[in-house]
């Protein structure tokens, strides 16, 4: 290799280290520094892998929305709420189970469906809002038991995602260094601390990342959404939790997340909805409302996909006829 050729490379090695810190250096002086869960909402559990932290306060940043940062507020109870006391009033008390749709990472916690029920009713219903980011179907009936209970609900409602029938089987996320991450980086040891500070610390690295996982779900040549061994643990557990509130004499709804009715979603649509009629469960399904009145263009959020604010009321007023 010729002399000036190696020089060549150098010079443009450095000069690419020097763009590239050049475009981080710009974009955390024009965008918020940290997108997503902040470090330290949750904790470590033995049994649900990780649980709210109590009296946890930070901020998540999206930027979607009209507030950008929005307060993640966890009371002394350990969930995404203000603080309660256990005695109930003269109101109908709701709980809200669920994952990241419920919590809601990208939405302040007065936007979450069961708090705008609370409007609707004019505070008729009391809502507890229990949803925690990552959780499966049995993580959310699990943590119920141990923190909702308490407060004697008269209605439970479970917001149900795709995610959750494979979440059942296999937790999708883990803690390292306080920071909520994919359960598969536990096993990168030490790696995995410095794979966290640079995801936390750059924007363009956080972007590749989320690039190349998306390329590497796609590539999977089982989707385990449609994965046998997954229905037929979401079957169990839905059971289970169908026999145990109506011993109990709570109320229990399954709302479906709505998305547009096509491939893979309407598959699993179906099946949900077969499990549902089989088990007697009281559900809402929104999608047919959720289509008309403009589906994931206007009810979702454009760059992360959970619900906004709008997709939030259209739960709240379907659960709210419900109960009427």
């Amino acid at each position: 290799m010729k002399p000036e050729f190696k020089k060549n490379i150098v010079v443009f090695i450095v000069a690419l280290i020097i763009m590239f810190f050049f475009i981080e250096i710009i974009l955390h002086l024009t965008l918020p520094a940290y997108y997503g869960i902040p470090p330290y909402t949750f904790v470590e559990d033995s049994e649900l892998d990780y649980i709210p932290n109590p009296n946890f306060k930070g901020i998540v940043v999206n930027k979607e929305h009209a507030r950008n940062e929005l307060p993640v507020v966890i009371n002394s109870f350990g969930f995404r709420d203000k603080e309660f006391v256990k005695e109930k009033g003269d109101v109908l008390r709701l709980v809200t189970i669920g994952d990241s749709e419920t919590f809601p990472d990208t939405l302040l916690v007065e936007e979450q469906y069961g708090k705008v029920v609370e409007v609707l009713t004019n505070n008729k219903v009391e809502s507890l809002n229990l949803g925690v980011s990552g959780y499966g179907t049995l993580q959310s009936f699990n943590f119920f038991k141990r923190v909702g209970e308490q407060f004697d609900p008269d209605v439970v409602s479970y917001l149900f995602v795709p995610n959750d029938i494979s979440e059942n089987v296999q937790s999708r996320y883990a803690l390292i260094s306080g920071s909520r991450v994919q359960a598969d980086w536990k096993n990168k040891k030490g790696m995995a601390k410095v794979q966290i500070f640079v995801y936390r610390n750059s924007f363009i690295a956080r972007e590749l990342y989320r690039l190349t996982r998306s390329s590497a779900v796609l590539d999977t040549q089982e989707n385990p959404k449609l994965n046998e061994v997954n229905w037929d643990m979401m079957y169990n557990t839905l059971q289970e939790m169908q026999e145990y509130f109506s011993k109990e004499d709570i109320k229990f709804v399954v709302i479906i997340s709505p998305f547009e009715n096509e491939g893979e979603n309407k598959e699993i649509e179906s099946r949900l909805l077969a499990i549902l009629n089989e088990l007697n469960i009281e559900y809402i399904n929104p999608t047919e409302e959720y289509i008309i009145r403009g589906g994931k263009e206007f009810l979702r959020w454009k760059y992360d996909s959970h619900l906004n604010s709008i997709g939030h009321k259209l739960l709240a007023e379907l659960l709210t006829t419900h109960l009427s």
